[in-house]
C-alpha cells in the first residue's frame, strides 16, 4: 500500500492512502517511528510503499491551489502546505518547530486522538486480560476440584476392592497377628478422602458377618475410624508411648505397695496383740501360781498350828489322865 510520510522539524507523520494517519511520539527518531509504523500497518494493509512530500511536491500549484489544500487538510500537512506558501512569501511559517498554530493545533488534536487510542487499546488489552487470567484461575480452580474428586473417586474405589475370601478362622488368626500393632503411630487416608492423616491403633476386632479384621483408630483429635488391616493406604511406625497406661501402671503399683504395706502391718499388729496377750496370760498364771503358793503354805502353815494346838492338847489330857491314875 502507497504512504506519504512528512516532517516538520522534529514531528513526522505517515499518511496511508485508505485515509489511516501516523503521528510520532515525543522524541521518536524518524527510523524508529517508520518502523513501527511499518510494523503495526502489516497486520492490516501489508507492506508500505512510503514516499515523502515535501515543499518541492507543491512546487507546481500555485498559492490559490495550495491555501484550497490547506483549507481542507490536517496535521503535519497543513505545517508542510505553510512552508510551501511560506516559500512564494507570501506567509512565513511559524519558527515554533516548523508549526503555524493552526498546525500546531491539528497536530495536538491527532496527538490526543492517538493518545485517547493507545489508553482505549491499553484498557481494552487489559479487560482482556484481566478476563483470560479470571478465565485461567476459574480453570484451574475447576482443574484442582475434578482432581481432588478423582482421587477421592480412585480412593474410594480401592476401599472398595475386595479382599481375598477369607475363612473366620483365618481371619481370627491374622487378628491375633495384627494386636502386636497395637499402640503403634500410623499414617491412613480417612473414608471418601486420599488426604492421609495420622492416628494412632488402638485396638483390632473382627467383624464376623464379612468376616474381616479392622484397626481401630484414633487421630490427634480423638474421631475414630476403622481401617482394614491390610488396606494399602497403611503405613504403620513406632510404637507410641502409652501415658495413660503408664501412669495405670504406677497407680497400680502404688496400690500394691500400699496393700502389702497394710497387710503387713496388720500382720504385725496381729503378732503384737498375740504377744501381748500371751505376756497377760503369762503373768495371769505366774499370779496364780503365786496365789496358790501362797494359799498353800497358809493351809500348811494353819495345818502345823492345828497339829501342835492338838499335840498340847494330847499331851494335856494324857498328863491329867496319868495323874488321876
Amino acid at each position: 500500500m502507497k504512504a506519504k510520510f512528512i516532517q516538520v522539524g522534529k514531528n513526522f507523520e505517515i499518511r496511508l492512502e485508505d485515509g489511516t494517519v501516523y503521528t510520532s511520539n515525543k522524541n521518536e527518531t524518524s527510523k524508529v517511528f517508520t518502523d513501527r509504523v511499518r510494523k503495526a500497518a502489516a497486520l492490516d494493509q501489508g507492506d508500505l510503499d512510503i514516499t515523502e512530500l515535501t515543499i518541492d511536491t507543491f512546487k507546481n500549484l500555485t498559492v490559490e491551489q495550495l491555501q484550497t489544500a490547506k483549507a481542507k487538510e490536517s496535521g503535519l500537512l497543513v505545517a508542510l502546505l505553510d512552508q510551501a506558501i511560506a516559500a512564494r512569501g507570501i506567509e512565513k511559517p511559524a519558527t515554533n518547530g516548523g508549526l503555524s498554530a493552526e498546525a500546531q493545533k491539528n497536530v495536538d488534536a491527532i496527538n490526543n486522538r492517538e493518545a485517547n487510542k493507545k489508553a482505549a487499546d491499553e484498557a481494552k488489552a487489559k479487560t482482556a486480560a484481566d478476563k483470560l487470567a479470571a478465565k485461567e484461575a476459574a480453570a484451574a480452580v475447576k482443574a484442582e476440584a475434578k482432581a481432588k474428586k478423582d482421587a477421592e473417586k480412585a480412593a474410594k474405589k480401592a476401599e472398595k476392592v475386595a479382599a481375598p475370601k477369607q475363612t473366620l478362622k483365618e481371619v481370627m488368626a491374622a487378628a491375633a497377628e495384627a494386636k502386636k500393632n497395637v499402640g503403634h503411630a500410623l499414617k491412613f487416608a480417612p473414608h471418601r478422602t486420599a488426604m492421609k492423616t495420622d492416628g494412632v491403633i488402638n485396638g483390632v476386632w473382627v467383624d464376623k458377618r464379612v468376616p474381616m479384621a479392622l484397626y481401630r483408630i484414633f487421630d490427634a483429635d480423638g474421631v475414630m475410624y476403622n481401617k482394614i488391616i491390610n488396606a494399602p493406604d497403611l503405613e504403620i511406625g513406632e510404637l507410641v508411648p502409652n501415658k495413660k497406661a503408664e501412669e495405670a501402671a504406677a497407680k497400680k503399683a502404688e496400690k500394691e505397695v500400699a496393700a502389702t504395706a497394710k497387710k503387713e502391718a496388720a500382720e504385725k499388729a496381729k503378732t503384737e496383740k498375740a504377744e501381748a496377750k500371751i505376756k497377760a496370760a503369762e503373768e495371769k498364771a505366774a499370779a496364780a501360781v503365786k496365789k496358790a503358793e501362797e494359799k498353800a503354805a497358809a493351809a500348811v502353815k494353819k495345818a502345823e498350828e492345828a497339829a501342835t494346838i492338838k499335840k498340847q492338847m494330847a499331851e494335856k489330857h494324857a498328863a491329867e489322865a496319868a495323874a488321876k491314875a
